[in-house]
């Protein structure tokens, strides 16, 4: 497994690349980032690593977690290569 630190640098690094901050209002899933960040890494990378590596870069938690305990983020994904 790939140790959870290792997993919030690669989100970082990720979200250094392809995020900018979004309005509140069209949050994105870290579910769905977290498929995107683990595709570009090429290993491992938790939801909660996403999360982790986006507050730490200053982007905001909006609305109440889904069923599932993803969070919400106020954040935009440019196109991703």
């Amino acid at each position: 497994m790939v140790p959870f630190e290792e997993q919030v640098a690669a989100a970082g690094r990720w979200l250094a690349v392809h995020a900018s901050p979004a309005s509140a209002s069209q949050p994105d899933s870290s579910y769905r980032l977290k498929h995107l960040v683990q595709a570009w890494a090429g290993h491992y990378v938790s939801s909660a690593a996403v999360v982790a590596a986006a507050t730490a870069a200053g982007y905001a938690i909006v609305g109440l977690p889904t069923r599932a305990g993803n969070a919400w983020l106020a954040l935009a994904v440019s196109k991703v290569r």
